[in-house]
């Protein structure tokens, strides 16, 4: 005898036939069930598939907008770091009387750095003691030669 949990026939399940009408019904009303059930499976799993596009399309605008911000900010870190730079070579300078013409030769990363650089560089183009300027409002203007001696002489003797 076979067991019927077990088959190991698969034709000896018996004919379709055999059942009856209502045999007949409840096997047809069970094959219905499982194309309904395969359709809704079917139809499931192309939701599925369906869904798992649209995530792995989500998944690279995200990768790509978090590149895009990781880039902006980057940049805007850098920015900010440049400027706060200048803020500092700015405010050296003007503290040290660097010229305004000459700020961007200032080299340093820190404001030490700045400053000895500042002080080294207002050395250098701010001369030390010099001789005074002449003042030209002072000594000869450009009037007659002065005569010679031997002229002055005879001069004087005329008056006599």
């Amino acid at each position: 005898m076979s067991d019927p949990i077990n088959p190991t026939d698969p034709a000896a399940q018996g004919e379709p036939e055999a059942l009856g009408d209502g045999g007949k019904k409840a096997l047809d009303a069970e094959r219905a069930a499982r194309r309904a059930a395969e359709k809704r499976a079917d139809a499931a799993e192309g939701r599925v598939t369906e869904l798992e596009n649209q995530v792995s399309t989500l998944e690279a605008a995200h990768q790509q907008a978090l590149e895009e911000v990781t880039a902006s900010a980057t940049e805007a870190r850098t920015e900010a770091e440049k400027a706060a730079a200048d803020v500092l070579r700015y405010r050296v300078a003007l503290e040290t009387g660097v010229p305004a013409k000459h700020i961007g030769r200032l080299q340093g990363s820190t404001e030490e750095e700045l400053r000895a650089d500042a002080a080294s560089f207002v050395a250098d183009i701010v001369p030390g003691k010099t001789t005074p300027k002449p003042d030209l409002s002072q000594g000869p203007q450009g009037a007659d030669a002065t005569q010679s001696t031997a002229d002055q002489f005879a001069a004087q003797l005329a008056d006599f």
